[in-house]
């Protein structure tokens, strides 16, 4: 059942979970918002209810702020899955809110990958 609390916002860009059992799966986010993003990430299976780490990058005033939150694997069907944000650090949730609510102009220009 969906939850969701907050507005999300529709993207186009990478992001890496880091699930213990599988170790990195790379993956497209598809949109986010201040608590949680959906992403894309093929034929992997991470079960629903599954803690992982999240790696992200999202464009802040001309720059972009590289995330590492914990999260909460929501659900999972057809190759994507639903992610809740947990333990995130004050400046990336103000940075999400604001980016998400039309705060900071999008940049998606980045395309670095995480690695490690």
């Amino acid at each position: 059942m969906e939850q969701r609390r907050g507005r999300r916002k529709s993207v186009q860009m990478h992001a890496v979970v880091r699930y213990e059992r599988l170790g990195l799966i790379s993956g497209q986010a598809r949109d986010i918002g201040s608590g949680g993003m959906s992403l894309q990430a093929g034929p992997v299976v991470v079960p629903a209810d599954s803690a992982v780490r999240l790696h992200f990058k999202i464009p802040v005033d001309g720059g972009e702020l590289t995330c590492d939150v914990g999260a909460t694997v929501v659900w999972t069907r057809n190759g994507a899955m639903g992610l809740a944000f947990i333990d995130m650090e004050p400046e990336l949730a103000r940075a999400l809110r604001l980016w998400t609510y039309g705060g900071m102009r999008p940049n998606f220009s980045f395309r670095k990958r995480f690695h490690g």
